[in-house]
């Protein structure tokens, strides 16, 4: 459980400073990096900025819910970890997530030994489910958080901008990224047609990785099995 959760960043999102200051010194203890907010507005904020692999976040918030931003955050990212902080008397409510693919929920008051419980079972349901490997192909897989790139059980690191390009793949819920969506999202300065294509030539000859195709005018398709 503690090599899994120490290679993620977590964010926690709860307007009860009572609440997610507690809490934040706990994940603190399990996670890599922890960000937090009392927000749902600037959580949705912290997780286009910044890379979060997992989140936590309360039901009951004002301008923003819970449920809001899970809709919003399922938008964004079909597969990242999603858990929902609630009191007992939401319990019933919480049924109206389960279309939108929880990892789970967890009830208030939340202490050491009821957050650790749950993260056990968490770490344990990403490992079983796959969640932090992608398939690219039959013998290419991604993980999602360390970034690596396993080909045939051998193992590769990838450069930041071989995360960031193959990430975009995994995160958009169609098996296609356009052009304008590569230069909002690869952190590269002086991007140009030219240096994606050479990224993409790169990754195809170093990783011996085909599936990637051009569409012209349009971005790149990731070819399925």
């Amino acid at each position: 459980m503690i090599d899994i959760l120490k290679s993620m960043n977590i964010l926690i999102i709860d307007d009860k400073e009572e609440d997610l200051k507690p809490l934040t010194q706990i994940m603190n203890l399990f996670f890599k990096q922890v960000y937090f907010t009392n927000s749902a507005i600037k959580g949705l904020e912290i997780y286009q900025e910044k890379e979060i692999h997992a989140i936590f976040s309360d039901y009951q918030m004002p301008l923003m819910s819970g449920y809001e931003l899970v809709k919003e955050i399922r938008q964004l990212n079909k597969s990242i970890p999603l858990t929902i902080i609630s009191n007992h008397d939401d319990k019933y409510l919480l049924q109206k997530f389960i279309p939108l693919g929880l990892s789970g929920y967890i009830f208030k008051p939340l202490g050491f030994s009821k957050v650790k419980i749950y993260l056990e079972n968490f770490a344990i349901d990403l490992n079983k489910n796959s969640i932090l490997k992608y398939k690219l192909s039959d013998t290419h897989f991604f993980n999602l958080i360390t970034g690596v790139l396993e080909i045939n059980g051998e193992i590769f690191y990838l450069t930041k901008l071989e995360r960031q390009f193959l990430n975009m793949f995994i995160n958009n819920s169609s098996n296609y990224i356009t052009k304008d969506e590569i230069y909002v999202n690869l952190d590269a300065e002086n991007l140009t047609e030219n240096s994606i294509k050479n990224l993409v030539y790169r990754i195809k000859k170093k990783y011996n990785f085909d599936r990637i195709k051009n569409i012209k005018n349009i971005g790149y398709m990731l070819l399925k099995e």
